[in-house]
């Protein structure tokens, strides 16, 4: 089994190859991993963010500020941070190295993202 590594803070230069591939992808381009849904059941969302949410929201690479891959088992799992207030943001996960590209999951957090990041990675978003 391999081991799972930390989150890896992306470059900027990886980030922006990431969102010129979203900006040219339509929704029902992706696949939704199984693991999105609780039990594999549709329409129960792990995590309770409904795909209409991800549908309007994963091309909207402005809104992207921070982003990390992690190493699991099933490949490289990138995690984008979309800021949508400034006391909310949602992570979408994806596996950009699956053909076609999944969809993990996605999870809303309601909490200041540039002081989650500050405080999980000492990453100051502001620099």
């Amino acid at each position: 089994m391999k081991e799972v590594e930390k989150d890896i803070p992306l470059t900027k230069e990886d980030i922006d190859k990431i969102k010129n591939i979203l900006k040219t992808m339509k929704f029902y381009d992706f696949k939704i991993n199984r693991h999105y849904w609780i039990e594999g059941i549709k329409d129960w969302p792990r995590h309770g963010v409904e795909l209409e949410k991800i549908k309007n929201i994963f091309n909207k690479t402005e809104l992207i500020t921070m982003a990390f891959k992690r190493n699991s088992e099933k490949g490289f799992c990138y995690t984008l941070h979309y800021k949508l207030t400034e006391f909310s943001y949602i992570k979408i996960c994806y596996f950009f190295d699956k053909e076609p590209i999944e969809i993990f999951n996605a999870i809303l957090i309601d909490r200041n993202l540039d002081k989650a990041v500050l405080e999980k990675y000492q990453i100051n978003l502001n620099e």
